[in-house]
């Protein structure tokens, strides 16, 4: 089960401890010294899984009190109670910060007892991978309280954009695919036909009980062509994304050019014809000069008064 959302930052791994101390949290695993939202993954699995109280006590017992982390998570911890710190290890040097179903990104210790924060907003390349670093706890809490947020609405839409693009996509190589099946048949056919000079290539399909494999052929071929029609439309811009957040509908137009988040149940008048037609119809499913329905939430419409 992955309840957590990469929008912000990336989620726990499926099998983590983190994953495993945020969704099945054990009292007494947290960190001497530090707020009760502070949660020690390592500690929380071990007590899990019952081990010794002797063998835990000494996990317990490992010097922290001089980590610039230890005296940055005194601050934001006690102000943001609302929030779950959770460390990888006694060490504290590794804290995944998370909100409900939301990971809002890491902070790591360095060797230089600086902190690095990390999540999707931050974009300052440094030597390894992104993020801001610093050993000034005051800078350490504005860029948190910068950086450190749950996904905007605006955010949330570009996301649901990118998937709309990756869906697409991945629909356009499935249907490629299926399309080479029979092809690949076909022109076999064909070869054997021309190697052993055989009648008309309808007659030959008959009488070997292939004519199917042409009926397949044609029916794959328009739908790849369809699919590819409305992928390069999609990328041109010629079309609208309309995706639902909540009780709210969003626009986007070309994908990621993210033109409104409106609050209005309704959407634009030139989409009402097509929007109509794609709700009636299965998710995953491409309608010529129409669009493409993803899910119940997610559209690419043609406006009906397009004339480009």
């Amino acid at each position: 089960m992955q309840d957590f959302n990469d929008i912000v930052a990336t989620g726990f791994q499926r099998y983590s401890d983190e994953l495993e101390a945020w969704q099945n949290p054990i009292d007494n695993c947290g960190y001497k010294g530090l707020p009760r939202n502070v949660i020690n993954a390592n500690l929380n699995r071990r007590r899990l899984k019952g081990e010794h109280e002797d063998s835990i006590a000494i996990e317990q017992e490992r010097e922290i009190t001089n980590k610039t982390m230890f005296t940055f998570l005194q601050e934001v911890a006690t102000r943001n109670p609302h929030l779950t710190f959770i460390g990888r290890s006694a060490d504290l040097e590794h804290v995944s910060v998370v909100v409900g179903e939301e990971v809002l990104g890491r902070i790591n210790e360095n060797y230089d007892r600086q902190l690095q924060f990390k999540n999707n907003r931050i974009r300052d390349v440094l030597t390894r991978g992104n993020g801001k670093k610093t050993g000034k706890i005051p800078i350490a809490i504005k860029l948190f309280n910068k950086f450190f947020y749950p996904a905007t609405v605006l955010e949330k839409a570009k996301f649901a954009s990118d998937d709309l693009a990756s869906s697409i996509s991945n629909a356009s190589y499935g249907a490629d695919r299926e399309l080479r099946k029979p092809k690949d048949h076909i022109e076999q056919l064909i070869k054997n036909m021309l190697k052993t000079n055989s009648q008309a290539f309808a007659k030959f399909l008959t009488d070997v009980g292939e004519l199917e494999i042409l009926k397949q052929y044609q029916e794959c071929s328009a739908d790849f062509n369809n699919i590819q029609t409305i992928r390069e439309d999609a990328k041109e811009g010629r079309g609208i994304h309309v995706f639902k957040l909540g009780d709210k509908w969003g626009i986007s137009d070309a994908h990621r050019k993210i033109t409104s988040a409106t609050t209005n149940e309704r959407v634009p008048d030139e989409l009402i014809g097509n929007f109509a037609m794609l709700k009636t119809v299965e998710d995953n499913t491409f309608i010529q000069q129409v669009g493409y329905k993803q899910n119940e939430n997610s559209y690419w419409i043609y406006k009906e008064n397009d004339d480009a």
